[in-house]
């Protein structure tokens, strides 16, 4: 347990001791205090003589702590939270504590029940601490990890965190008022509160998902009828049940509280945008159809309509960004007050007060969804075309394009051409000894892994011991792939218990480039089918959680950075010939470690951006072409998969003349991966590895055998 703790502050994590049953921290100003390995060692053996806090927010990589303090939040959470790679919790209250990095500052924020005042949720950052897995909880029962203890928490945004928190105590609010007798009454009026106050449709019918999923509701097609009902008469202009049915069902203070959660929105949902200067007549504005037809022509290219998603997007220096209806319904109160001018008339000027009224404003949002439609595959359909902060980005030339486009994301980055990075060459240098060959190969691959195309069909794995830079270099990738990029955990790539049959972690990944998934658990195998699928280039079917079937054409690369490189079963060429392995063969010694590193590295972000584009025309000129030491360490790592062959070579001889039946060949395998602790390939696949091993198989009157293979 010691050693984990040493090789987490290694890495940048912080600790201070805490007395033994107990979070109560044992030293005076303990958040002010960077303690080593050494200053822990002095407190004695852990947990035995004393429990360990992990500090949170900036001292430790901008950690934050979803303590989820309630059994409802406990049950509802995954519904809403990104899906957390660390993960821990004790017999009393499993997954209870959700572990994230986020990108910026994060202060503490404490949901609260309305009536009973009880914890519901903390989201704990800076100034606070969690006891970390391994200590004793004063309840006796020791705190543990469920997933993830040699995994590296998932980056999110820390409003993101905040909202899943405002959802999850907004369902758990529900839930326990989610009564048989009640059920649809209850239903019927959270829909009428929320259309009322403006939440977004899909937002109610989340949390009202969520609810009937852990209440046992099976009557959720009604529930979401009734919400449908109520958004649909509040579209039409009609009354909706508003607050007064919620209390009825609650209380005051619960749906105030309510209120404050769903609708505290961030300020960028409520900017409103501003029109071109395009000027309309008040005949224009006589009818629903001509005022929908003429405002349509007002935002042409500026805002278009999805009709695959049912979205509005608007166009913001290149790149269109999904907007709330609250924004395309400022732009219309903008697009009306453009006519006034040519007002001449009473009549006129009832023309124009009408805009400003929520029926005609409803109808002039429908009846533009034609005129403005688009569909979702036109979006991104580019591969060499990426956004960024200040423009569209051409990857064949390296210039920001005026063409039109409809690209939806943006790197993490302002394109500028002159940018140097001299900090990140450092870096690069010292992680990989200033081997040259391997240096190009990975700015190659990063150039690669910024374009739309999957056509190398290949796996990058990063592998080696801690504080060697991987995680750092897939943080300074993430970041410079911005929206492009998304982690997945490691166990979504890996054979489950429960099959691999799920597709909602593939659903999400539509218009990636990039996907990271950071350290796995020993003795994990690989997905080799599901593998083959995510980086085929072939359409992908998936379905997301609660969602309908879709396909798409898969666009990302896929990274893994792992200590243990995962077993793959059997050496079909289909999958080995998509792995390249980059081995990483530094280890930094501590005194040397830079904390701050990756901020540093960070302001670099256009020069690397520089630096990855010359790896993409390098790529364009010559291939990937893997060095000679990515080749050598992936053919070691297959050959260390082989266990046929290395099963030949362990317990059996090689004799021409020999014939031997293939149960007792079989038999005897299985039994020798027993003793080796190796997780055995079938009878079938059995065979055929047999026969790309060059034994040809012959026939017996008790059954198949082999020649020239005899066991020793």
């Amino acid at each position: 347990m010691m050693r984990d703790l040493q090789l987490l502050i290694d890495q940048g994590y912080s600790f201070t001791p805490l007395v033994k049953g107990s979070k109560r921290p044992v030293l005076p100003n303990w958040n002010e205090r960077n303690l080593t390995f050494h200053d822990l060692q002095f407190y004695g053996p852990f947990p035995q003589n004393h429990n360990v806090g992990l500090l949170l927010g900036n001292v430790s990589n901008k950690l934050i702590d979803i303590d989820l303090d309630h059994v409802n939040t406990i049950n509802l959470a995954k519904h809403f939270f990104p899906d957390p790679n660390v993960l821990f919790g004790r017999d009393g209250k499993p997954c209870s504590h959700y572990l994230y990095r986020i990108e910026s500052q994060g202060r503490t924020i404490r949901f609260k029940h309305p009536e009973t005042g009880a914890s519901l949720i903390d989201l704990l950052g800076d100034g606070t601490q969690v006891v970390f897995p391994g200590s004793v909880h004063v309840s006796g029962e020791q705190v543990r990890f469920e997933r993830g203890q040699d995994s590296s928490p998932t980056l999110v945004s820390y409003d993101a965190l905040v909202r899943a928190c405002r959802l999850t105590s907004v369902a758990a609010l529900l839930i326990e008022r989610w009564d048989e007798g009640q059920r649809h009454a209850l239903s019927l009026a959270f829909a009428g509160f929320c259309a009322a106050n403006k939440v977004e449709r899909e937002v109610c019918e989340r949390i009202v998902e969520a609810v009937c999923h852990e209440a046992g509701d099976e009557e959720l097609q009604a529930r979401l009828r009734d919400i449908g009902t109520s958004y649909d008469r509040l579209s039409a202009g009609s009354p909706v049940a508003g607050t007064g049915p919620l209390i009825s069902l609650l209380d005051d203070k619960t749906v105030r509280q309510i209120r404050a959660w769903l609708c505290d929105r961030e300020q960028s949902s409520q900017a409103v945008a501003s029109l071109p200067a395009k000027t309309c007549s008040v005949m224009d504005l006589a009818t629903d159809a001509s005022a929908a037809e003429a405002f349509s022509r007002a935002v042409a290219e500026q805002l278009i309509f999805c009709t695959d998603d049912q979205a509005f997007y608007m166009n913001t220096s290149g790149v269109y960004r999904q907007v709330p209806r609250e924004t395309v319904n400022g732009l219309i109160l903008q697009f009306g007050k453009s006519a006034a001018d040519s007002a001449r008339s009473i009549d006129d000027y009832r023309v124009i007060k009408a805009l400003s009224m929520l029926p005609k404003i409803k109808a002039i949002v429908e009846l533009s969804k034609t005129h403005l439609a688009v569909r979702a595959s036109e979006f991104d359909s580019d591969d060499n075309l990426v956004g960024c902060d200040n423009g569209i980005l051409d990857l064949r030339n390296s210039s920001v394009s005026q063409a039109p486009s409809r690209v939806t994301k943006k790197l993490g980055v302002r394109f500028d051409p002159s940018a140097e990075c001299p900090r990140f060459e450092a870096f690069i240098r010292a992680i990989f000894e200033s081997n040259n060959d391997k240096i190009s190969f990975v700015q190659r691959a990063i150039g690669y892994t910024l374009t739309g195309s999957t056509k190398e069909q290949c796996l990058f794995a990063a592998v080696g011991q801690g504080a060697n830079g991987k995680s750092t270099l897939m943080n300074v990738i993430a970041a410079l792939m911005g929206d492009y990029g998304k982690s997945t955990p490691m166990h979504a790539l890996m054979v489950s218990k429960f099959g691999n049959d799920r597709t909602d972690d593939l659903a999400a990944l539509k218009g990636i480039r990039f996907v990271s998934a950071m350290e796995g658990e020993a003795g994990q195998r690989l997905a080799v089918a599901k593998i083959k699928a995510m980086t085929g280039g072939d359409i992908i079917s998936c379905r997301p959680l609660y969602g309908n079937l879709f396909t798409y054409k898969p666009s990302f690369k896929l990274w893994l950075a792992t200590n243990d490189l995962p077993h793959i079963s059997g050496s079909d060429n289909a999958i080995w010939r998509r792995i390249h392995i980059i081995d990483f063969p530094v280890t930094i010694p501590t005194n040397e470690q830079d904390r701050d590193l990756l901020d540093k590295l960070t302001v670099e972000m256009p020069g690397i951006l520089n630096w990855a584009l010359e790896g993409l025309r390098e790529y364009n000129e010559i291939g990937l072409r893997p060095p000679e030491s990515v080749l050598k360490a992936t053919k070691a790592y297959r050959a260390n998969n082989d266990t046929v062959a290395q099963f030949v070579d362990a317990a059996c001889e090689i004799d021409p003349h020999s014939k031997t039946m293939m149960k007792p060949l079989y038999d005897a395998y299985v039994s020798w991966c027993d003793n080796s602790s190796i997780d055995p390939v079938s009878n079938a696949q059995f065979g055929k590895e047999l026969t790309r091993l060059n034994f040809a198989s012959c026939r017996f009157k008790q059954g198949n055998g082999r020649v020239g293979i005899r066991l020793a």
